[in-house]
């Protein structure tokens, strides 16, 4: 297998914030417990409530249709933050992801 020639792994040194990317696993962790099952079956529950009110088969009370919305709102919204920040590691690696025909060296035997 061919290795990553000095040129990448400087850019490498230089582009990937090193302090960012070991915590990108929390960011992950983070993320996920935002949008966990509870949150899948409120979304559910909200578009449920959207659909009988919307077809007139209900009537509800709005209030708890737009603060269910909102509640839902906030957890998507901060797993959003957390993925952006394990986005913006990922994206810095493979901005420097060498040219193939360039960037690698042979293994010396």
């Amino acid at each position: 297998m061919p290795e990553l020639s000095e040129k990448t792994i400087d850019k490498l040194n230089e582009k990937v914030n090193f302090s960012k990317a070991s915590a990108t696993i929390d960011s992950l962790y983070a993320a996920r417990s935002c949008l966990n099952d509870e949150v899948v079956d409120d979304l559910d529950r909200l578009l449920k409530k959207l659909d009988a009110i919307t077809e007139g088969h209900v009537d509800e009370d709005g209030d708890e249709l737009f603060d269910m919305a909102d509640e839902i709102e906030h957890d998507i919204m901060t797993a959003q933050e957390h993925l952006e920040k394990i986005y913006e590691v990922l994206s810095s690696i493979t901005d420097c992801w060498p040219d193939p025909d360039e960037e690698y060296e042979e293994e010396e035997d």
